[in-house]
């Protein structure tokens, strides 16, 4: 996707592996009538994309960017 690297963090996965992640800035979720912009980890290959409590907390129903 392009985004620009904003630097970089260690994280441990599910399977208790310890790797080293991208972190971008500025991304915009949308989902249905929702939205947020928020910082992600760029997780290595083919990773199942998880969304976390605090952006989805911050996604009021009926609320766009």
């Amino acid at each position: 996707m392009q985004f620009p690297i904003a630097g970089k963090r260690q994280v441990v996965t599910a399977d208790g592996r310890i790797v080293e992640c991208d972190m971008v800035d500025n991304v915009q979720v949308r989902f249905k009538n929702r939205a947020t912009t928020c910082r992600a980890m760029v997780l290595p290959g083919n990773s199942e994309p998880l969304l976390g409590a605090i952006p989805l907390e911050d996604m009021p129903p009926g609320y766009l960017i």
